[in-house]
């Protein structure tokens, strides 16, 4: 068993009388040198097979180390992941709160300018007319014009926007005509969009439609929203809360819809004009439904 074998034990000689001996039933003591200068035991005089299985222990040890040091980065990289996606929603959280507040300081200003044009410029129309059923002014915001004031239809306190009853006042009208309003309040007329987008604009309205047939069937319909948008958004409606003892047609067909005229079209229909197919200026949708 020579120190420097490159087998392992026992080597090839070894073995051979190992089996010798047993064939013949002969006793045999192997001794043998068995590394005494290990560096184990603090001796400098190791032989290179004692240095090449330091160096192997060495290396499964510093294997296992960079196993737990890659464990442990690996387990810092999560929780840097987890913490940055946590600064990713508080960031959107915070642009969010200050989105919110940027649009509350936005009402409160709105809020503070309406109530110095209140204080400056307090609103008279209808409903500061009392029981009245003619035409009077309405005033607000440095701004005026004439309409018919209702209370007999609906209670006290309605303008009148939009009258029908001869028939004798075309409503096939341009863009500009329907903006400013035509008509004249003992007949048939149209108040303005212009008007009325200043109107709702100014304070929260409601709409009351009255429909009389020739037989004296009467029909009505209530929306307790009703506003609409200003020229730049081709006067876009805006209802809700219907009652009425009709079906509701005006938010199904055309709330939020533009305003159309046969010489300015922003209704969806791709094959022609809802207005010049109807006669007459309304806020279509694509398929020219109307109340």
């Amino acid at each position: 068993m020579a120190y420097d074998s490159a087998g392992p034990p026992p080597d090839e000689t070894t073995w051979s009388l190992v089996q010798e001996c047993k064939k013949h039933s002969i006793g045999l003591i192997i001794s043998c040198d068995a590394n005494a200068h290990h560096s184990q035991w603090g001796s400098t005089g190791t032989n290179p097979r004692d240095h090449i299985n330091s160096e192997a222990v060495k290396s499964k040890e510093f294997q296992i180390q960079l196993e737990k040091d890659k464990k442990n980065i690996d387990q810092k990289n999560q929780e840097i992941s987890n913490f940055h996606q946590q600064l990713v929603e508080h960031k959107k959280t915070i642009e969010e709160k200050d989105q919110q507040i940027s649009k509350l300081q936005n009402d409160v200003k709105k809020c503070e300018m309406k109530l110095k044009d209140l204080k400056e410029y307090p609103f008279i129309g209808c409903t500061s007319y009392g029981n009245a059923t003619d035409v009077h002014q309405t005033s607000f915001s440095n701004y005026s014009f004439d309409a018919i004031c209702d209370s007999e239809t609906a209670g006290p306190g309605w303008t009148v926007i939009q009258q029908r009853i001869n028939g004798k006042e075309d409503f096939n009208r341009n863009w500009a005509t329907y903006r400013e309003g035509f008509g004249s309040f003992d007949g048939d007329f149209f108040l303005g969009l212009e008007k009325i987008h200043r109107l709702t604009r100014f304070k929260p309205h409601e709409l009351y439609i009255y429909l009389e047939f020739i037989d004296g069937k009467v029909e009505y319909a209530r929306y307790q929203q009703f506003a609409i948008a200003g020229e730049s958004d081709e006067y876009r409606l805006g209802l809700s809360g219907f009652s009425g003892n009709v079906l509701d047609r005006m938010i199904q067909c055309n709330n939020n819809q533009k305003f159309t005229t046969y010489d300015n079209d922003n209704d969806g229909w791709n094959d022609g004009n809802c207005a010049s197919r109807y006669l007459g200026g309304w806020w279509y949708n694509d398929w020219c439904g109307f109340m």
